[in-house]
């Protein structure tokens, strides 16, 4: 099964590095990488593509930072798994993740085996859940 995988990093070369190693180390999940630089744009991006599974976001982006942004994408998309990269480590910052239903948090410069290990143990859980097609369903 294809792994569709959103990213959203507003630093340019991170964002590029990121790319380029999730490329290469998951390249046997028929990988799909949809790039943001922000959080509206990621918003955008998950809107039009129903296929994304996980998303690695960025904490602290301008705008729209990573905590508000899986607390949107959480309402829209409540399958949608989410895992947290951030520079700014703390225990608040860990708790409002967890609060807005991140799957997993991590600290920045995270290593590339920790990260691939998050986004398999979310699409792996993503692959498990129920599909509700919501035929049959009567609403009245």
């Amino acid at each position: 099964m294809p792994l569709h995988l959103l990213l959203a990093e507003d630093e340019e070369i991170a964002a590029e590095n990121l790319a380029f190693l999730l490329r290469k180390r998951l390249k046997n999940h028929d990988l799909h990488l949809h790039l943001a630089r922000g959080g509206k744009e990621a918003l955008d991006i998950v809107a039009g593509s129903p296929d994304i599974s996980v998303a690695v976001l960025d904490v602290r982006m301008p705008g729209m930072d990573g905590i508000e942004l899986t607390h949107r994408l959480r309402l829209t998309r409540p399958d949608l798994e989410c895992i947290m990269l951030s520079g700014y480590d703390t225990p608040v910052c860990r708790m409002e993740c967890r609060r807005w239903g991140a799957r997993a948090f991590l600290s920045k410069p995270a290593r590339i085996e920790d990260l691939v290990g998050a986004i398999e143990e979310a699409a792996r859980a993503h692959d498990a859940r129920p599909v509700c097609s919501g035929a049959g369903v009567s609403l009245s």
